[in-house]
């Protein structure tokens, strides 16, 4: 039985690949009927509810608060069940209620710029109130919605800071539905008081 060496191996690796290559392309060339590979995409809805956590509606009330500061798409979306008492620990604020909420966070650039804004409430946050857009820092909005309200805010807050929800309990990503409701019109809200 022959042996071969390390340098025979290699040769006889290049002549296989090369014949194959060139197999491949006469056959391309010579065929009339070559098909193209074809990929598909498939493509899954999403679950508009989460272990009974509404995320869609969720997204649609992030993103409607996120329209009516300017922002079409906010970044960083999230969402917990916790209660305002264990947020407000995490924020220097005094929260009192101990009911379930969905705590939902979301980055943008927020703004209105007919001049409008919200006073500040609590360290960190800053009046939002001008026309120029690129000069607004990257700031954190939080939604309040109490759980069984329907999913309409009963608190607010605009700032700086950036409550780690991971804190409060599992955290749902609702970046795919915001993602999901780029050309679909919301209700706008809530507005600046």
């Amino acid at each position: 039985m022959p042996t071969f060496g390390p340098a025979s191996l290699n040769r006889l690796a290049a002549l296989a690949v090369s014949v194959v290559a060139t197999a491949c392309s006469q056959t391309a060339k010579g065929s009339s009927n070559h098909l193209a590979p074809v990929s598909t995409i498939v493509r899954h809805p999403l679950p508009p509810v989460v272990e009974g956590v509404p995320l869609l509606a969720l997204a649609n009330e992030a993103v409607g608060a996120a329209r009516a500061y300017s922002v079409k798409v906010p970044q960083d979306v999230q969402a917990v069940v916790s209660t305002q008492t264990a947020l407000y620990r995490l924020i220097p604020e005094a929260g009192v209620s101990t009911s379930p909420e969905y705590d939902v966070s979301q980055r943008g650039r927020f703004y209105c710029p007919s001049g409008c804004g919200i006073s500040p409430g609590g360290a960190g946050e800053v009046v939002t109130s001008t026309t120029a857009p690129h000069t607004v820092p990257i700031e954190t909005m939080v939604l309040e919605i109490p759980v069984g309200s329907g999913t309409a805010p009963n608190g607010m807050f605009l700032g700086v800071l950036t409550p780690d929800l991971s804190k409060l309990g599992r955290v749902y990503n609702l970046d795919p539905y915001v993602r999901s409701l780029a050309n679909v019109n919301v209700r706008e809200g809530p507005f600046p008081s």
